[in-house]
């Protein structure tokens, strides 16, 4: 099918990416590395981003909410001091659009139920996983082609972790709401 010059359709689709807190971080920005960049290069499980730090033209994102989730092989004994050490900053272009606490920003999805048997086994996410239950934005916002963007967690104090050892947790930015490209 051609191109449709200007006429874009809009699907439902998050963008996201991933980052590891280490003892020693004081800050991850999200976004910012694309698909194959960075010292190991990201893959499609770290990102979806086609360009660091901004849409490529005509591509154009509607931001609904915002959550983070951690990996569900986190440390039960380190997910309080990330959440509860942490803030969290959305930077678009010159401006702040939100900045809260991290445990604001909860997952709205995880491993839920019971495990038969001998197992030992714990997994945490910040909040219930229901898909309802994310910080949600009151008004859209748009983030237009070529338009500068970030996500920032940082970190104040220094972070004792009992994961440091095995490479950090990983937490992924999920920015939720409507992806719009052009039509072929």
């Amino acid at each position: 099918m051609p191109r449709i010059p200007g006429l874009l359709e809009r699907i439902q689709q998050p963008l996201y990416d991933r980052g590891s807190v280490l003892s020693t971080t004081t800050q991850l920005n999200f976004f910012q590395v694309p698909l194959g960049g960075g010292a190991t290069a990201k893959t499609e499980l770290d990102t979806n981003m086609d360009q660091g730090g901004s849409l490529p033209y005509p591509k154009n994102f509607e931001l609904h909410a915002i959550r983070c989730v951690n990996a569900y092989s986190a440390s039960l004994l380190d997910l309080p001091s990330i959440y509860n050490g942490a803030w969290f900053r959305l930077f678009i272009g010159t401006k702040n659009y939100l900045v809260v606490n991290l445990f604001m920003l909860s997952a709205g999805v995880g491993l839920e139920g019971l495990v038969s048997g001998s197992v030992s086994m714990g997994s945490a996410q910040n909040g219930k996983p229901d898909q309802r239950g994310i910080y949600v934005l009151a008004e859209p916002i748009d983030l237009i082609p070529q338009q500068n963007f970030r996500c920032e967690v940082n970190f104040p104090a220094a972070l004792s972790l009992s994961s440091a050892a095995t490479g950090g947790t990983n937490l992924s930015i999920y920015l939720d709401g409507f992806f719009k490209r052009e039509v072929h």
